[in-house]
């Protein structure tokens, strides 16, 4: 054996074995950050509350609207100075399970998108928290002090999203 044929003999060994380079991440791929994560989750669980609050609108009011001498809500609704017809209160009902579905579908899509790092989602979301910010601050000045927890969150979720770096950079802002 000649060390020419032992060189020929070891190259399509070296050839057919490909060794992968472990590398931590591609530097293509997107991290999804924490707070966006977990800002997802959170739209998703409203998404969910808001699913079963159009569930809950939308049994009460067929029933009510239905058969309106079923329950007799004035007494419920601690409303008997007030002659509120069941009928009237269902088809209510009926109307606002519209908006609660338009509600559960608008933050479903707000998470899924946050999720997939979709610039227009972090916008909404941005637009949210400084809607957020602004009635709280107003609800505060009225002496409402109770929305100062909500007024500290709202800012705390638009300064996230707006300034940090990691966020921008996932959601292709820069």
């Amino acid at each position: 054996m000649n060390l020419k044929s032992l060189h020929e003999d070891k190259q399509p060994l070296e050839n057919s074995i490909k060794l992968k380079k472990s590398s931590p991440r591609n530097l293509n791929e997107k991290t999804l950050p924490l707070g966006v994560k977990i800002l997802s989750i959170l739209y998703y669980a409203e998404a969910v509350g808001f699913g079963l609050l159009t569930l809950f609108c939308l049994s009460l009011g067929i029933l009510l609207f239905l058969s309106p001498d079923f329950i007799d809500v004035s007494k419920i609704l601690f409303l008997e100075s007030f002659n509120l017809a069941d009928s009237i209160l269902g088809a209510f009902l009926l109307m606002a399970t519209s908006l609660f579905i338009l509600l559960t579908l608008l933050h479903y899509f707000l998470a899924k998108n946050l999720w997939k790092g979709k610039n227009w989602a972090r916008i909404i979301v941005i637009v949210f928290s400084i809607l957020g910010v602004g009635c709280a601050l107003f609800a505060t000045i009225l002496g409402n002090f109770e929305y100062v927890l909500t007024l500290v969150i709202s800012a705390i979720i638009g300064a996230y999203l707006i300034y940090y770096s990691e966020v921008k950079s996932f959601f292709g802002v820069e």
